[in-house]
């Protein structure tokens, strides 16, 4: 019979295995060989830390076997002290506070002195609709502004953020090119993205989001395109999806409310600055930097991949978006082959980069 904590790891797996029953699971099965892939491992380690165990992707990733994650969650049973709810701490919202590491990365990579820099870390996607209310969108935008605060964020000089009272959005700019002939829009809005695409927002005075639309004319089966940015120092990936599911449900249903947000970034960032300096995880830090520095004279190198030279001018560089296409029987010969040598699909194409 399965224990109480096996039935859990069971339960909780099964939405992220569709036609497997959780009890029929075997205790040595291979995880990443039933389908769970690495995105779903991530979301498993950060549910099970929520609820207090003491578990990491890698260590997941590390022994994707039921038996292997029931023995590392036994030793992890949380604690009535980890279960304890954060106090969360008081905090002005608009008062600067540090940057995370990927956002200073993102900042010093901005800096048109740095070799290859210049470059601001931006996202850039069109979504083509049918029909669109600008009015509607404007005021939904303008309720997501005031929902988010990382949206409202300026980067100031001396690697600091603030979130600003109000947002620095200028509104909806619209690009109205139904009068045009379809070789003139089809121009036109190819010049719209080569310059939307490649933008620097001014993230000094807390530019860090912009929502533009094009009118489409009917020889281009009308409608219109949105055009979102992002400058991603404000929102990581997962936050991005946040952001874009916020915005669809604020246009569609205007009048039903989002739920309350009851912790900013900044209170985030506060919690985990105190986590880390709790005794167990300074513990830990300084075994893991041992570990690694054991091991240090046998990594490899980083791969040889081309460069340009020194001598190329930032307003030269530009991010030229790359990709192929694999149908479905294509995709799961790749997946049938990762998971012989027990990888995720997304584990084995960075594998592949260096030797193409």
């Amino acid at each position: 019979m399965a224990s109480p904590l096996q039935h859990k790891i069971c339960t909780d797996m099964a939405p992220f295995l569709p036609g497997i029953l959780p009890d029929r699971l075997a205790n040595d099965c291979d995880l990443i060989g039933l389908g769970l892939d690495s995105l779903a491992m991530m979301k498993l380690a950060a549910m099970w830390r929520r609820q207090g165990y003491d578990v990491s992707f890698a260590r997941l990733i590390e022994q994707p076997r039921l038996d292997a994650w029931l023995a590392l969650m036994t030793q992890q049973t949380p604690s009535a002290e980890q279960e304890k709810k954060a106090v969360l701490p008081g905090t002005h919202e608009n008062e600067p506070f540090p940057l995370a590491l990927m956002q200073h990365a993102y900042w010093v990579g901005r800096d048109s002195a740095q070799h290859l820099g210049g470059v601001a870390a931006h996202f850039y996607h069109e979504f083509d609709l049918p029909q669109l209310d600008v009015e509607r969108l404007e005021n939904a935008v303008h309720q997501l502004l005031a929902r988010h605060g990382m949206l409202r964020v300026a980067i100031l000089e001396e690697g600091l953020q603030q979130v600003l009272e109000y947002a620095q959005w200028p509104g909806l700019r619209e690009y109205d090119l139904r009068q045009e002939t379809a070789d003139i829009a089809t121009l036109r809005m190819e010049a719209i993205r080569a310059a939307l695409s490649h933008r620097q927002l001014n993230i000094a005075q807390g530019e860090v989001f912009d929502v533009r639309v094009t009118h489409k004319p009917a020889a281009l089966g009308g409608g219109c395109r949105l055009h979102f940015n992002l400058d991603m120092i404000a929102a990581d990936a997962m936050s991005l999806r946040v952001l874009l599911d916020d915005l669809a449900r604020l246009y569609l249903e205007p009048q039903q409310p989002l739920p309350v947000l009851d912790l900013s970034y900044c209170q985030y960032q506060q919690l985990r600055h105190a986590w880390l300096q709790e005794p167990q995880q300074q513990a830990r830090y300084a075994q893991d930097k041992q570990w690694w520095l054991e091991r240090l004279a046998d990594l490899p190198g980083a791969p040889m991949l081309p460069s340009v030279g020194l001598n190329l001018d930032s307003a030269q560089q530009t991010v030229v978006r790359r990709h192929r296409w694999f149908d479905a029987r294509a995709r799961q010969q790749l997946e049938a082959s990762a998971r012989e040598h027990q990888l995720t699909l997304p584990m084995m194409m960075p594998l592949r980069l260096p030797k193409c």
